[in-house]
């Protein structure tokens, strides 16, 4: 049995990125599956909010569209300190080049079409291991 699946990710249509496929554990997948399964059958999402909507002036239910949100909320129930999404990318990049992972491996996991930029996540983290 394989560590990893590889599970295609459609990006926002807002965004210029490259459709690809991204790699998630057997425990994540499984994880993922399940709350799918699981989910309220009327809701065709895995993560779904209450919110109030501005523009409707009432309340309604639907997917996250942003990050932010979800991450407010996950670390208000979490008990610690508001911090971004991206935080959570780049402590991932530092565990791989802790564990002396390939550059272009960490760079096609992060799906950045450039070594640069993965480059510059070990820059901003100060990391010795990569050379700029």
């Amino acid at each position: 049995m394989a560590l990893f699946h590889l599970h295609p990710l459609v990006p926002n249509q807002s965004h210029n990125l490259t459709p690809r496929r991204i790699p998630m554990t057997n425990r994540l997948t499984e994880i993922l599956s399940h709350r799918y399964r699981n989910r309220d059958k009327r809701k065709p999402w895995v993560f779904w909010h209450r919110y109030k909507s501005s523009k409707e002036n009432r309340w309604v239910e639907g997917p996250f569209k942003d990050r932010k949100g979800l991450m407010e909320g996950l670390c208000k129930r979490a008990g610690v300190k508001y911090f971004r999404y991206h935080a959570l990318r780049r402590f991932g990049a530092s565990i791989l080049d802790n564990a002396n992972i390939n550059i272009g491996s960490i760079q096609r996991l992060l799906g950045h079409e450039n070594r640069t930029t993965t480059e510059l996540y070990f820059s901003l983290l100060g990391n010795g291991n990569v050379k700029l």
